[in-house]
């Protein structure tokens, strides 16, 4: 039903680190790998398994979650509309929440969630909503936890993205950064670069689409 494509697909469905950034560029097939990889982890340790993907507002959501129904529901998941919550398969959870100010992350605070996904990261002004989101990953069963975040091109948080994940410039292939924390471990970190021209299934449906991304604005931002 799913597979992922060559390239950062691939990349991110395989990676074994705590916090992954995955991204870069319009239509670089993000919100597709990380449904397809939530599926594949799933499967892989069933009710034990307890995903969320954050925006600033669930309406923002929307597209994902209908991307969602079209690989879930036919391996079995069942949405609850009203919590906008997936029980799957095996018993895991795929859920769809907000995310705009640290009050809301503390909200999470005492839950055990395995995998965390936030989207449009770029609209964040600062990284401290989502950095909250570090004391929530745990799992008690042994499933290794992971945070994601993805992001476009553009909005206020730009600086602090191309600052953590060394965007500038920006990198032709996956890296792997250290993070020296304050108790004097070493965190490992995962940037994996997606451009348009890793979605081949995008390109082939929607040749013109590149076209477009010319016409979004400054050439900074093009």
């Amino acid at each position: 039903l799913w597979a992922p494509q060559v390239g950062p697909q691939e990349a991110l469905v395989s990676c074994p680190y705590r916090e992954v950034f995955f991204g870069g560029a319009r239509g670089g097939g993000k919100t597709d790998g990380v449904l397809g990889h939530w599926a594949i982890k799933e499967k892989r340790y069933g009710a034990d398994f307890n995903a969320i993907m954050f925006r600033r507002t669930t309406v923002s959501s929307e597209d994902a979650i209908e991307r969602s129904k079209e690989i879930y529901k036919p391996l079995g998941g069942k949405l609850n509309e009203t919590k906008l919550t997936w029980r799957m398969p095996n018993g895991g959870r795929v859920s769809f929440r907000y995310l705009e100010s640290e009050k809301d992350a503390d909200e999470w605070q005492g839950r055990n969630v395995t995998d965390a996904w936030v989207e449009e990261a770029g609209h964040y002004v600062t990284a401290s909503p989502i950095d909250r989101l570090f004391g929530v990953l745990r799992s008690a069963k042994g499933v290794p936890t992971q945070l994601i975040l993805t992001a476009n091109p553009g909005g206020a948080g730009q600086h602090w993205l191309r600052e953590r994940y060394f965007l500038a410039p920006f990198p032709k292939r996956p890296q792997v950064h250290n993070r020296l924390l304050p108790n004097g471990a070493i965190h490992r970190y995962a940037v994996i670069p997606s451009r348009i021209t890793d979605n081949r299934i995008l390109l082939d449906n929607d040749p013109g689409y590149i076209n477009n991304l010319y016409m979004v604005g400054s050439s900074e931002l093009v």
